[in-house]
């Protein structure tokens, strides 16, 4: 017979099993929309989901320009590092004050995809090929990992653009913690 402590245990169990682990093993297969820090994303980044997995890593964006020119085509990288975990994720997007701004270019469809969301095409992220990648390459890469991706300028004259990105370098025990 279920008492109520019983019952109130597995539905306890259920949420976590539930709620939990999708959210955590989700993540290898691209980021949750909207969190890269970006004005879309309302500040929020990966640490929303990853709190406790603070640490000495670091995210660059590299080739990035001072000033961009109106209907311009950048290719850029998002570099993960830190030598005490084993690979990585990452989410980006470019924006400012009006929303996203430009184009947001796929060059490597193998290992990046755009966030499914409302959004489509606005968020950029890994995908599970693109973090089995980085796993595989972290000691040859040095503790890091680059993502390749273009940005097209708006075509007008779009004021200050910033390019939000987030990263999230990962223990790869596909783990909650």
């Amino acid at each position: 017979m279920f008492t109520y402590r019983t019952y109130a245990a597995l539905v306890l169990a259920a949420l976590v099993i539930g709620g939990l682990l999708p959210v955590a093993f989700g993540s290898r297969g691209g980021a949750d929309v909207a969190f890269n820090g970006g004005v879309q994303s309302l500040g929020s980044t990966c640490f929303a989901c990853h709190e406790y997995n603070a640490g000495n890593g670091k995210v660059e964006l590299l080739g990035v320009p001072p000033r961009y020119r109106a209907g311009s085509v950048y290719d850029l990288v998002v570099r993960v590092s830190d030598p005490e975990q084993a690979g990585a994720g990452f989410e980006v997007s470019a924006e400012n004050e009006l929303g996203h701004q430009g184009v947001l270019i796929r060059t490597d469809v193998v290992n990046t995809a755009f966030s499914a969301s409302a959004f489509d095409g606005e968020f950029l992220t890994h995908t599970a090929d693109g973090a089995d990648d980085s796993v595989a390459s972290w000691v040859g890469g040095g503790g890091s990992y680059d993502y390749h991706f273009a940005w097209e300028a708006p075509a007008d004259d779009a004021g200050r653009v910033t390019l939000f990105a987030a990263g999230n370098a990962i223990n790869d025990q596909q783990a909650y913690f």
